[in-house]
């Protein structure tokens, strides 16, 4: 039975062939008020436990805490703390870190580490991790961050500027109710302060700049539910804003799910779960991706559209700069190496990649004697996930 499960989700990386044959309903994000009783969480205030341990890290199950800054000096930081490799759900319990530091020269340095299970600890009640000598813990508030591998540490800060946020009741839900998958999301802290130390090439730099984490899990690879996703998160003056755009596989409808929010230090403006709401990206600027040992297109544009009825437009305009991570997802699964010339010569790509990229908003919202509009430009951090 396990080396049937092993095989099918090896199969659904490498060609994306197989379909799931109780996949009878589209997949939707969790709005309804049953479904926040499902997951016992409130429309209107996200708690600390959310941030906490949500699955059991058995088989089948996956879940991560990730951290990114964007520092003053130009240096960039992402930390992520994993129950196990999210690439391989089906593994046991497996606590492990990675580091990316991005000099401001360009210069990228990246780590992942596996520990026991006996050296790891990870609390319900709030966000408190322990993994080997490596540790983050927080309240959707304050965050304290720690990490080391080899060469590579991070001992940072992270206090939040502006509202939590969860789409929702932060799940998409896949299939059936008796055999339905979910794959959850929490951004607890859509933006932040950032302070601390940073050490990498021999060498110990004091940084502060803009922070991000958010919180993943759920209980089927990502890989047999989606095609790939767009995500951003974006400062603009007083502004942030976070873009997702999930992209579901065939069998479960080939839809384009769309999750955004426009946030100010008091509130959040801008929300795709409210009702009577629309959002749409599109796409631009196709290149040969930056990592030679890619050679997909990938776009280098993006332009996230949101409106609410008559009441408020948010226009996202994104270019996609420097790229800051690049990952073959392939090596990353646990195919052989004859597997992987396979996969890659049947034409399975599958990658990872996430840029630096600068963003332009411009905002018109409908007031009582007329309009607001508010242009800017500002930073921002995007991904692309592609399974396939």
């Amino acid at each position: 039975m396990k080396l049937t499960i092993h095989l099918t989700l090896l199969l659904l990386l490498v060609l994306g062939f197989i379909s799931n044959i109780f996949a009878d309903s589209n997949p939707y994000l969790g709005t309804s008020i049953e479904d926040f009783q499902k997951e016992g969480v409130s429309p209107n205030k996200i708690e600390a436990w959310e941030d906490g341990l949500r699955t059991t890290t058995e088989p089948g199950t996956y879940e991560w805490w990730y951290f990114d800054g964007h520092m003053e000096d130009g240096t960039k930081v992402v930390v992520v703390y994993y129950t196990k490799s999210l690439y391989r759900p089906m593994d046991p319990f497996t606590p492990s870190i990675s580091i990316t530091i991005t000099s401001p020269e360009g210069d990228v340095y990246y780590k992942y580490k596996a520990f026991t299970a006996k050296s790891a600890f990870f609390a319900t009640d709030k966000c408190d991790i322990r993994v080997g000598g490596n540790a983050v813990s927080g309240d959707l508030t304050n965050y304290q961050i720690y990490a080391s591998i080899d060469d590579l540490a991070v001992d940072l800060n992270l206090r939040r500027m502006v509202p939590s946020w969860r789409p929702g009741n932060g799940h998409v839900y896949f299939g059936e109710e008796k055999t339905q998958k979910y794959f959850a999301w929490l951004p607890s802290v859509p933006n932040g302060e950032m302070t601390g130390t940073i050490s990498y090439n021999g060498e110990t730099h004091s940084v502060q700049g803009s922070g991000y984490h958010d919180h993943n899990w759920g209980n089927a690879a990502l890989s047999s539910l989606l095609k790939n996703w767009w995500w951003t998160r974006v400062q603009v003056d007083d502004y942030t804003l976070i873009g997702a755009e999930l992209r579901t596989r065939d069998e479960y409808g080939d839809i384009k799910l769309p999750l955004f929010a426009a946030i100010t230090p008091e509130q959040i403006i801008a929300d795709k779960a409210f009702e009577n709401t629309t959002m749409e990206l599109k796409e631009s600027n196709f290149a040969i991706h930056p990592d030679p040992g890619s050679n997909e297109l990938i776009a280098r544009q993006l332009n996230f559209n949101y409106e609410q009825e008559d009441k408020l437009i948010v226009n996202l305009d994104l270019q996609l700069n420097e790229m800051i991570g690049s990952k073959d997802l392939l090596k990353l699964s646990t195919l052989s190496d004859e597997e992987i010339a396979a996969a890659k010569k049947a034409g399975a790509s599958p990658w990872y990649t996430r840029f630096s990229s600068t963003a332009t908003i411009n905002i018109i919202e409908r007031l009582n004697k007329g309009f607001s509009f508010v242009t800017a430009d500002g930073f921002a951090v995007t991904e692309k996930m592609d399974f396939e």
